[in-house]
């Protein structure tokens, strides 16, 4: 958090604090076919993370019944869910179009640091 004084002619008028919170959003990381479970996801994940160490939050999506993902996401990763939408919960944002079954998906977060 960054703080700011405005004290013009030595009085105290204003003060102001800014979260600075860097956001960046994970689109797309996948694992060939038969390359599952050998440990390159992780290792490509780490590579990213020191990569874009300025990062602070990260986000990233799944559809609810991608297990595996979850799993990833969560155990081997560290994101916590922090949403799933559905019908009577929409994305705000609109549906990824990229996603099957997108009308039923979590949307995960990982703060760094």
């Amino acid at each position: 958090v960054d703080a700011f004084l405005h004290m013009p002619h030595g009085l105290h008028q204003n003060s102001v604090g800014i979260a600075v919170q860097l956001f960046f959003s994970l689109d797309l990381l996948f694992t060939l076919t038969g390359k599952e479970n050998s440990g390159i996801g992780i290792r490509v994940w780490e590579k990213i993370e020191a990569h874009y160490p300025e990062a602070k939050i990260w986000e990233t999506h799944t559809p609810y019944f991608e297990k595996r993902n979850i799993h990833f996401y969560v155990n081997k990763c560290g994101f916590h869910i922090v949403e799933f939408f559905h019908p009577g919960h929409p994305d705000p944002h609109g549906v990824p179009e990229d996603l099957p079954s997108a009308e039923y998906f979590f949307r995960f977060e990982k703060v760094v640091g």
